[in-house]
């Protein structure tokens, strides 16, 4: 057995840091004493289930109003809280007794914790209905109020990645602090069923991010028991048709790390959170050193209607500095390119209407543009949510083979409110056809490490140019019709709407001068520092994508206790 000075640190097998409090004279226990301690556990289990059980009935005929006198007096939220209590007490002082033996944990459950305890288990989930007094070896935290999602209009989640990153620091803090080593922390929710999705989704983060769980084992873990999560929705207004659950975000996250989107050892939390907001650029990257997607610019900077404008000017410096060559635009014109590729960057218009899905044809030249762009590329729509997120994850799927729910997942984690309505059944039905897409890419793009000449690649992909699925709307293959300014300056449209939501409800934060937006600094999560090729020398300007390099570039209330090793 490990043993190091107190309050020391022991990393285990699996690479996770277990902080362990020496224990002297302390003696191995025998079978028996294990048989007895698991049996008394057990049993233990037992009687706080019934009492949970029975008490969450009394509190549901009390709500409904079926039982009024018998038990109208009665405080459930007290007795959870005391029982609660009880059980944790209970479960340090058996974890007491065997703190030195490590090949077996108690089992101990509890009305709140329906999952166990160990000596070395300090992590738990709880969902309550009240607020529990901390003691003197437990600690009780909540975020509910602290990290909390800025939604549109029905959408509530998940939260973003600055709000993960925060969340596990200060998790981390807890689990490091002096005065808690002795402690079991405990992060309770309340019975309000959103907050409940995402403090089990910051929580089943942790788990996938620092403690080596796999989505499947954080996401059994939190439903453990009649646990249950409402699914997340999109950001669009009215009803709703498609949902992404908390195990769809775990395998984001765990493809993520895998590929190197996410890295929270070079996450920079202040760039993320001033450039996200609408005053200072409304930007966020969702795949580092390849993707921006950000809200499109306009003729001049300007706060018109409640939301802020900005010009191409506002952000030519900041893509210089991060290696940005490419911009998409796929709204109609707001402003005029010439400003951009007079600038050294390629820019290309790809249209289509707000709040719809793309054409083949548009999504072909989209991933063509994009697989044979030198550097960064930034996107736009209106908002730089729906159409943007919609494009950007096609791209996602192709060459990184991610489901559609997981790409929605993890774009909506970079930049909430990405993808809405029809575009999320339109990437359902488009993935097997760009996982075949990106079979054909990856294999032909095998025989090009030789040395040969890259442009004779192109022709190897003619055959899968072709692949679709049929069934899709508004997939008509026809150019886009000639547009005007006044098409988009009259009417209020879906983006215009909900970039105009994100600025008022960003309108309590004092606006940085946009003067500020030109200063560099490395964006989110960055694995590597990105390999500046000196954009401003670029003189190649495309308004459409007629002209492209031919080269290709290779890619690389449920009570429930859950607690974290």
């Amino acid at each position: 057995m490990n043993e190091v000075s107190r309050c020391g640190v022991v990393e285990d097998k699996c690479g996770r840091d277990c902080i362990r409090d020496k224990q002297t004279g302390s003696q191995e226990l025998t079978n028996l004493q294990i048989l007895f301690l698991s049996t008394i556990s057990f049993l233990a289990f037992k009687v706080s289930h019934l009492i949970s059980s029975f008490i969450r009935r009394i509190d549901f005929h009390i709500r409904q109003g079926l039982l009024l006198k018998t038990f109208s007096k009665i405080d459930c939220n007290l007795v959870n809280s005391r029982i609660l209590k009880w059980n944790v007490y209970i479960s340090s002082g058996l974890s007491s007794l065997y703190e030195s033996f490590t090949p077996f944990s108690l089992f101990f459950f509890s009305i709140a914790f329906h999952g166990y305890c160990s000596n070395k288990d300090r992590l738990c989930f709880a969902i309550l209905y009240s607020r529990p007094k901390s003691a003197s070896n437990v600690h009780y935290f909540s975020i509910d109020n602290e990290l909390e999602y800025e939604n549109f209009y029905a959408d509530f989640g998940p939260l973003n990645l600055a709000m993960v990153y925060r969340y596990c620091c200060k998790i981390n803090k807890k689990l490091k602090s002096i005065t808690m080593l002795r402690k079991k922390i405990v992060h309770f929710t309340s019975s309000d069923q959103r907050k409940q999705a995402n403090a089990a989704f910051l929580i089943g983060c942790y788990m996938v991010i620092y403690l080596g769980r796999t989505p499947e084992e954080a996401y059994r873990i939190l439903i453990f028991g009649d646990t249950s999560y409402i699914p997340f929705r999109d950001a669009a207004y009215g009803s709703c048709n498609f949902y992404i659950t908390l195990l769809d975000c775990f395998h984001a996250v765990k493809k993520a790390m895998q590929y190197g989107f996410l890295n929270f050892n070079s996450f920079n939390l202040d760039e993320y959170e001033h450039y996200e907001k609408a005053e200072n650029g409304d930007l966020n990257w969702i795949i580092p050193d390849r993707f921006i997607a950000f809200c499109g610019p306009h003729s001049r900077s300007r706060l018109e209607s409640g939301y802020h404008q900005h010009s191409p000017d506002t952000y030519i410096q900041y893509f210089k500095n991060h290696n940005v060559t490419t911009i998409i635009r796929l709204n109609k014109r707001m402003y005029d390119a010439k400003r951009f590729t007079d600038a050294g960057f390629d820019h290309h218009d790809l249209f289509f209407a707000d709040g719809s899905t793309p054409t083949d044809a548009i999504v072909k030249e989209f991933l063509d543009i994009c697989e044979n762009a030198e550097g960064a590329i930034a996107v736009h729509c209106k908002a730089g949510l729906g159409r943007t997120g919609t494009l950007i994850a096609c791209y996602i799927m192709k060459h990184y083979r991610m489901t559609a729910a997981e790409t929605i997942a993890w774009v909506r984690i970079c930049r909430p409110g990405s993808v809405i309505g029809p575009q999320q059944q339109f990437l359902v039905m488009k993935q097997t056809s760009l996982w075949l897409e990106g079979d054909y890419f990856r294999q032909k793009l095998k025989g090009q490490e030789n040395g040969q000449h890259r442009a004779a690649f192109s022709k190897l992909l003619s055959g899968v140019d072709d692949i679709s699925i049929n069934g899709v709307k508004n997939q008509d293959h026809q150019e886009p019709e000639p547009y005007s300014d006044d098409d988009e300056i009259n009417g209020m449209t879906q983006g215009d709407r909900l970039r105009a939501l994100k600025s008022r409800r960003q309108s309590k934060t004092n606006a940085i001068p946009l003067t500020v937006i030109l200063q560099s600094s490395v964006q989110s999560c960055k694995t590597s520092e990105p390999n500046i090729s000196g954009s401003a020398g670029i003189t190649k300007r495309t308004t459409r994508s007629a002209s492209r390099k031919s080269s290709v570039k290779s890619l690389s209330i449920s009570r429930t206790k859950t607690v974290l090793r």
